[in-house]
C-alpha cells in the first residue's frame, strides 16, 4: 500500500538504504538522483580520502572482484567501481554463506541497521541463507496480485513477511549485444523474491524516516 504509506512520509534523505548485490548502473536516468555519495570521498583520486581503508568509495565498494574471472558478474577488477561488469544486471534490477557473514550481519542490526533478505526461489523449506539468519528479515515473493506465495517462493521458519512481485516493472542493466535500442531496456516487468525483498527494504526506511529511534527488532516487528 505504498499511495497510503506516501500520504504519511515519503522518505528523509538522510535514511540509507544499502544494497548488497552485483552492482548498480549508477547513470540509469530513474537511479542516478537516488544514489548514494560519500561526502567526504573525492572521485578518482586514487586516495582514501575518509580514512575509512577504502580508495574512491564514492558510491560503495566492489568487494567481490578478484584478480582471475570466477564467472558472470562484477568480479574482474578488485575497485571501487560498483558499476556491474558485463550484462549481469541482478544488483541493477535489485553474499555467500559463512560464518563471516552473520558476523557482519549481527555487527550491523547491533548498529542500528534492518536487513532484509530475499528468501530464494526453489520453493520447499529447506535453509536458506542469509535470510534464514536471525538478524535477518527473510522475504517470500508473492504472486496473483500479492494474494499468495508463489509457487517456486521459498517457506519456513526463515520467512518472516511477503511481497508482490510476479511481475513487477524494474529498472534494467542493457545489454549491449541485444540488438533493441537502448532506451527500450532500461525498464522490464520481472518477478522473484528478488524483486520482493527491495520492497521490504523500502517499507523499513519509510518507518525509519518518521521515527529515528525505531529499532530493527521494532521495525521488523511492526512490519
Amino acid at each position: 500500500r505504498p499511495v497510503e504509506a506516501w500520504a504519511i512520509t515519503t522518505g528523509d534523505p538522510s535514511v540509507t538504504i544499502g544494497l548488497l548485490d552485483t552492482g548498480l548502473m549508477l547513470d540509469h536516468p530513474d537511479l542516478a538522483a537516488q544514489v548514494w555519495r560519500n561526502p567526504a570521498e573525492v572521485p578518482g583520486n586514487g586516495l582514501d580520502d575518509d580514512g575509512n581503508g577504502y580508495v574512491d568509495d564514492v558510491h560503495g565498494y566492489d568487494f567481490v572482484d578478484r584478480t582471475v574471472v570466477l564467472g558472470p558478474g562484477d568480479y574482474r577488477d578488485w575497485d571501487a567501481d560498483v558499476y556491474e561488469d558485463g550484462t549481469q544486471d541482478h544488483g541493477t534490477l535489485t553474499a555467500g554463506v559463512s560464518p563471516l557473514l552473520q558476523e557482519a550481519l549481527r555487527y550491523a542490526c547491533g548498529n542500528g541497521t534492518v536487513v532484509a533478505a530475499s528468501g530464494g526461489n526453489v520453493g520447499g523449506d529447506a535453509p536458506h541463507y542469509p535470510s534464514d539468519y536471525l538478524e535477518v528479515i527473510g522475504v517470500v515473493w508473492l504472486a496473483n496480485a500479492g494474494l499468495r506465495r508463489a509457487s517456486v517462493a521459498q517457506h519456513g521458519p526463515g520467512i518472516a513477511i511477503g511481497a508482490p512481485a510476479a511481475p513487477v516493472l524494474t529498472t534494467r542493466l542493457p545489454n549491449p549485444e541485444d540488438p533493441r535500442p537502448f532506451q527500450t531496456q532500461l525498464y522490464s516487468r520481472v518477478g522473484g523474491s528478488s524483486l520482493a525483498a527491495p520492497q521490504v527494504a523500502a517499507a523499513a526506511a519509510l518507518l525509519r524516516s518518521i521515527d529515528r529511534s525505531h529499532s530493527p527488532e521494532s521495525i521488523r516487528g511492526i512490519l
